[in-house]
């Protein structure tokens, strides 16, 4: 049987997952999800320390939560006008898939996937909002991926101020996953629940959590974990390695998390 292995790597409120070609019958998959929050902020980073940031970890997908595009932020001169998502696709040579969940300050501000492959299909979905907070969604993708099954890979970023509104969030967003019949599933963001709460645990129930256990929030001095990646179970599939990462600058508010996962070939 021949083996492939799978790298994930989740940077908190964005994810990715990334490919790279180690033989002809072994690759490695990455995951990143990195909060784009202090990129909105404009005060921590800029459009080319992220492509840079990114290209170092050689990821195949990458999801990214709280992004702008061609939005007028006062507090964030050197991102007006900007279209985030495609920038940062072509400085990566990744194509870029954006889910808009507002009009913001003359833009749009929203969710986003990176991809080294191209998509087969793209969904976007708002998320339920009962007490009309800051609208949330889920970015849906399946992408076909040389040599492997297809797979679906999920970004999303989850309301911040109810944990029952997240527990609502939680359910809806594991029926589409569910819903998306890909060989390989996986989902990573800024879910914005402790491992403790409602919302964590129904992902640890239905999914395998692939990310490390260390606190991922504040970026500076981390004290609690916020930010996963999962996987929905599959006997070919075994995460064999994950981590937080601590830049020397922090580029977010967000630690980015990382998993690496060996696939058995169909």
């Amino acid at each position: 049987m021949n083996i492939k292995r799978i790298v994930l790597l989740s940077i908190v409120a964005c994810l990715t997952v990334l490919f790279q070609q180690v033989d002809a019958a072994e690759k490695d998959l990455v995951v990143m999800t990195y909060s784009t929050y202090n990129i909105r902020a404009g005060s921590l980073t800029t459009i080319d320390s992220l492509a840079e940031m990114i290209k170092s970890q050689n990821p195949d997908f990458v999801a990214l939560q709280e992004v702008d595009v061609m939005t007028k932020r006062a507090n964030a001169p050197n991102m007006n006008g900007r279209n985030i998502v495609s920038e940062l696709a072509a400085k990566t040579d990744m194509f870029g898939y954006f889910g808009r969940t507002l009009n913001f300050a003359g833009g749009y501000y929203g969710i986003a996937i990176l991809s080294r492959y191209p998509c087969l299909s793209m969904q976007r979905f708002m998320l339920p909002n009962p007490l009309k907070t800051e609208q949330r969604a889920l970015l849906l993708g399946t992408f076909e991926v040389d040599g492997m099954p297809e797979v679906a890979f999920a970004c999303t970023h989850l309301d911040v101020k109810s944990v029952e509104t997240r527990a609502l969030q939680a359910d809806f967003v594991l029926d589409k996953i569910a819903g998306c019949n890909a060989d390989i599933a996986i989902i990573g963001g800024d879910f914005n629940a402790t491992p403790d709460e409602p919302c964590a645990e129904k992902f640890c129930n239905a999914m395998v959590n692939i990310s490390d256990s260390m606190p991922t929030f504040p970026a500076d001095v981390p004290d609690r974990k916020i930010d996963y990646l999962f996987m929905l179970p599959n006997n070919n599939i075994k995460a064999t390695g994950c981590r937080v990462i601590d830049l020397p600058v922090q580029l977010s508010d967000h630690r980015a998390v990382t998993a690496t996962i060996k696939v058995d070939c169909y």
